[in-house]
């Protein structure tokens, strides 16, 4: 049944034969009227079916439509009411109205303004059952989330690299099976990749990756489908077989090992990659999952000892202890390296927010104990002309303590090791010292083995890292390298307590300093003018009545050196700037707030002298650069924001600075601005436009309007540009100019693009429907949407476009010049995606940013749109032949050249007679709305 057809019958009713007609109608029909509360005047034989109500009990006076409507939906149905003033029509809507019976059904229901009677609106509702499609709908919902709760629950089982199952998965699986097959001879093969770390060291963690990949699938591939499979560490892998024999299984381990080795060969190495497997039998080696695998582990690490690349059988081997080599397997393991990064970082964080050195000194002692299962932890400083060494941080894991005292050195090794050298002492070295009567701090303890790393602290002092344990045999290579490393760290701390004056100086400048630039921190910086601020330095009648002000400067462009000449480059800029900073006279201090922001405070004898000079500080900088980087065309933007009020805070006072930056910035003067009130003012209107947004966005405040693009010589329209137009309701109209800027800033017109998108493509569709001709309409896109490469941008758009079937040539994606040149690699390989699937691409404005022809051969784009400023030289005397020649060379590069702004009939003859032939302006025609839009050309 068309229900479109039923809403069209109804529509060409005659209102006062209207009841007798309606009643029969196969759908449910209301006829309300009024205009805020909607009366029902009569309701058909269907609608009473549908609610279960009487004719009478709905028709009385004062029964509002809404009344029946269930609350949370009586929002949606206001808003479908409004959008039927507006248009006479609206689309189904799917809403939930209440029974008679105290239930709720889904209706679909649509609106169509009836007629005037009397000036007051009727209207008809159209309502249509949807309790059997919704609840198939929910049954559908339901069964896919049943669906995806179980993709869900199997992935978690799998090993996201080699989708084979993970170890807890591969627990529960073999339990699961003992359980229901307590019989048979089943065999649990725990297999490990031989030197995989030097695999990693010596090709990288992507052919590490690689390896990996390709030993699960070898392994997948020497069982049969109901054997299990697993990952079960970061080079380990297990496997159970099941109703098999021990003979069977110890040539499945032969046929295993053979089939995975190979050689990998680099350039200065060759690596082979074997396999080291242990096996144990159910009901020899363990009953259950956790006896199987901890029994195949010490198989495993036999293996290991006895040279590799072989398997062992565990029910030989029971007393053999795998813990000496687990400290290997876990560093070997793919999140090893990461583990030992992080307690690195932990160290460095831990000494730059030292206060209590010594204090610090002694937590990162005891972490260093309890994360690598250590015995005890020391740090001794070496007496230069004795053989002793002072004890200055002692921690072990059984409370014994020491006072800071002189032991006797008893590692001999040790006095030759160079600085940072990781020397170690055998449990019988250690033996030795004791019998000759050597007393050492680590007599108490049961200390198997013993080593230390030498480092020198303050000049040419020598201090030591000792560390021992006494459950394993030794420390393994990635533990060694860690404290070796941790060391120097230690060695910093030792320095900085024996010097402890000159000690807390260097603190403070690491605390405080840009490492960069020299100049302060933004964290320093804050907390000295504050202190300022506090003691009121910094008004205009101290010292000797000088003026104070912070300065908020950042340099314009600035990503154009780093993308065009390297990083290193544009950090020596930086430098170069930090410096200038710290020799100028009027700069009392500054700092790099980050990247390249920076503030100053400053100080004059007037306000005029404190904006001179800062505009003479710019202006030096911009010369020398302008100098060395010609194209470039970096320049500072500078905000001043003086000190005048005692109550003013230190983050007032920057703010104001931020807001005139921001001033000088958009207006593009000299680059210098002093804050004003209503700057402050324009950025509360600013957020409030934010604030706005999405409510304007949900009520339809937000408007298409589209700028015909006429055939210049023909005066012929080929194409339109969409554009955003707020329109308040209260009736005002906002400019682009208000709203694009805080939106973009917040990035909200993400959001703003698409919208403006879809409704051009519901008007193309609808045009489409009507048997119109299609031609191609551009919409911008904001620099925002290629931030990240643009990934997010073309899954959303071609989202929409698949939504509303219209074809890409259509759809011409306009992003702006000044988008080349901060992201023009970024860009290019989104814009070629773009291309690949059939978009056109418009470069904006072009001439108003800094991108020179070269960039427009490198994008794919076909059209390129001349910024209004170069269409006004047509009227200046020897701008002409400038004009021509510049739009020459862009047509040789691009098949589509438009000129913007045409106002005046002289300019578009000029242009046509130079054999140009796109434009758009004022004098073709306005930006219409999308209803004026089709009215006049569709």
């Amino acid at each position: 049944m068309e229900y479109e057809a039923f809403a069209r019958d109804i529509e060409r009713l005659e209102f006062s034969n209207r009841s007798d007609l309606l009643y029969d109608m196969p759908v449910g029909v209301a006829v309300v009227k009024g205009r805020n509360e909607l009366s029902i005047e009569t309701v058909n034989r269907e609608f009473l079916r549908q609610e279960g109500y009487t004719r009478e009990e709905l028709t009385g006076s004062g029964v509002l439509y809404a009344d029946y409507i269930y609350g949370e939906d009586v929002g949606f149905f206001e808003d479908m009411i409004e959008q039927c003033k507006e248009r006479k029509s609206t689309e189904a809507m799917e809403l939930r109205m209440r029974t008679k019976d105290g239930g709720v059904r889904w209706e679909m229901v649509q609106c169509k303004l009836y007629c005037y009677r009397d000036a007051v609106p009727y209207y008809i509702l159209t309502s249509w059952d949807m309790e059997e499609h919704k609840r198939k709908e929910e049954e559908r919902r339901l069964k896919e989330n049943r669906q995806m709760q179980a993709q869900i629950s199997e992935e978690a089982r799998l090993d996201p690299q080699t989708k084979i199952l993970n170890k807890v998965a591969a627990g529960e699986e073999v339990d699961g099976f003992l359980a229901q097959n307590p019989a048979g001879v089943h065999v649990l093969f725990l297999i490990d990749i031989d030197d995989f770390k030097r695999i990693n060291d010596t090709f990288g963690h992507t052919v590490g990756d690689t390896v990996i990949s390709d030993i699960a699938q070898i392994i997948r591939g020497q069982f049969v489908d109901t054997d299990i499979v697993a990952r079960v560490g970061g080079d380990e892998f297990l496997a159970f077989m099941k109703n098999t024999s021990i003979e069977q299984a110890k040539e499945q381990a032969k046929k295993l090992g053979k089939e995975a080795a190979k050689r990998l060969i680099g350039d200065d190495a060759i690596v082979n990659v074997t396999l080291s497997i242990g096996l144990a039998v159910y009901g020899i080696d363990g009953e259950d999952y956790e006896s199987l695998f901890d029994m195949a582990d010490r198989a495993m690490y036999r293996t290991k000892g006895n040279g590799k690349n072989h398997y062992s059988m565990a029910s030989k081997e029971r007393d053999f202890d795998s813990r000496q080599y687990r400290g290997e397997r876990e560093e070997q393991a793919s999140g090893g390296q990461m583990a030992d990064k992080e307690f690195l970082n932990f160290a460095f964080s831990l000494l730059s927010h030292a206060r209590d050195i010594n204090g610090s000194l002694n937590v990162l002692i005891e972490q260093i104990g309890k994360r690598y299962g250590l015995d005890s932890v020391s740090v001794f400083e070496h007496l230069e002309d004795r053989k002793e060494m002072f004890l200055m941080n002692y921690w072990n894991r059984y409370g014994y303590s020491y006072e800071k005292r002189l032991f006797p050195r008893v590692m001999e090794s040790f006095e030759t090791a160079a600085p940072g050298e990781f020397v170690a002492m055998s449990k019988e070295q250690i033996r030795q010292s004791e019998q000759q009567g050597v007393e050492t701090w680590q007599k108490r303890l049961p200390i198997q083995h013993l080593a230390g790393i030498k480092f020198e602290f303050s000049g040419n002092r020598i201090g030591g890292l000792y560390l021992g344990v006494s459950d394993r045999d030794g420390f393994t290579p990635a533990e060694e390298s860690t404290f070796c490393e941790l060391s120097r760290v230690v060695s910093v701390f030792v320095s900085l307590r024996n010097k402890i004056n000159d000690d807390q100086k260097e603190i403070r400048q690491l605390q405080n300093q840009d490492m960069l630039t020299g100049l302060y921190n933004m964290e320093a910086f804050r907390r000295r003018e504050e202190e300022r601020i506090k003691k009121g330095e910094l008004l205009g009648n101290a010292a000797g009545g000088e003026v104070y002000a912070l300065v908020h400067v950042d340099v314009n462009n600035f990503s154009y050196v780093n993308e065009n000449f390297g990083q290193q480059v544009g950090d020596s800029i930086l430098q170069e700037f930090g410096r200038m900073l710290a020799q100028e006279e009027h700069v009392v201090e500054a700092c790099r707030m980050y990247s390249d922001f920076f503030v100053e405070l400053v100080h004059g004898k007037s306000e005029e002298e404190v904006y001179q000079k800062v505009l003479e500080e710019n202006r030096a900088f911009e010369n020398r650069q302008k100098l060395r980087y010609p194209a470039s065309d970096m320049r500072l933007s500078a905000g001043i924001c003086f000190v005048r009020d005692s109550r003013e805070s230190f983050d007032m006072i920057l703010e104001g600075a931020n807001l005139a930056r921001k001033f000088a910035k958009e207006h593009k003067g000299n680059g210098v601005a002093i804050y004003r009130e209503d700057m402050r003012a324009k950025r509360e209107d600013e957020f409030h436009i934010t604030g706005r947004f999405y409510g304007a966005l949900q009520k339809g405040e937000i408007e298409v309007f589209l700028q015909p693009k006429f055939l210049l010589k023909e005066r012929k329209l080929y194409g339109a540009e969409a554009l955003a137009r707020w329109r308040t309701d209260s009736g005002e109209v906002l400019s682009p100019a208000k709203f694009i800027p805080p939106l973009e800033n917040m990035g909200y017109i993400v959001d703003l693009d698409f919208y403006i998108l879809e409704q051009l493509l519901r008007a193309m569709r609808r045009w489409r429907d009507a048997g119109k001709k299609l031609f191609a309409v551009s919409t911008n896109f904001s620099r925002r949407h290629f931030e990240n490469g643009g990934t997010e941008f073309l899954r959303r758009l071609q989202e929409l476009m698949e939504r509303y079937q219209i074809e890409p040539r259509y759809i011409e994606i306009e992003v702006t010049e000044g988008v080349l040149v901060e992201n023009l690699d970024g860009l290019k390989q989104c814009l070629s995606r773009l291309e690949e699937l059939g978009y056109r691409i418009a470069i904006d404005d072009f001439g108003t940013g800094y991108s020179s022809l070269s960039m427009l051969l490198e994008i794919p784009a076909n059209v390129i749109k001349i910024d209004k400023s170069f269409t006004d030289r047509i009227n200046q005397k020897g701008q002409r032949e400038f004009v021509i020649r510049m739009g020459q060379f862009i047509g040789a590069a691009k098949e589509e050249v438009i000129f913007e702004g045409i106002e005046e009939e002289e300019q578009n003859q000029f242009l046509v007679d130079c054999g140009f032939c796109y434009g758009q302006g004022y004098l073709f025609d306005h930006p219409l709305s999308l209803g004026e839009f089709e009215r006049k050309y569709i």
